[in-house]
């Protein structure tokens, strides 16, 4: 059916690319987050392209190893931060565990208060 049809173009279009796998939107739709991290996965846009026997073109998506944001990276801070030592400490092992759980459906949720002003 069209699925695989759309499948066998993505190859030819991953092989033309120097890709080994592009995938559609849908299968990035249906594709879990969590399923991936568990593999050390995650799925980049790679464009769009015009496929054989499709009307406009088709959002495409490679699979991409590795975390897609780092710890790191999304801590750096331009000002330093005071007084919080532990709150980081918290924040980031809540972070750390979520990644590298015992279970690949495992997940840690932090919420973030505080009131108007205080950045």
């Amino acid at each position: 059916g069209d699925s695989v049809n759309t499948a066998a173009r993505l190859a030819v279009a991953a092989a033309r690319q120097g890709d080994d796998i592009l995938c559609s939107e849908g299968v990035s739709s249906a594709t879990s987050p969590v399923q991936l991290s568990a593999h050390q996965l995650y799925l980049q846009p790679a464009g769009s392209l015009m496929l054989k026997g499709k009307q406009g073109e088709t959002k495409v998506f490679k699979p991409v190893s590795g975390d897609r944001h780092s710890v790191d990276a999304e801590f750096s801070l331009s000002v330093e931060i005071v007084g919080r030592e532990l709150e980081m400490e918290l924040l980031q092992r809540a972070i750390g565990n979520s990644r590298g759980g015992a279970s690949p459906l495992s997940m840690s949720v932090v919420g973030i208060e505080g009131v108007e002003g205080v950045g």
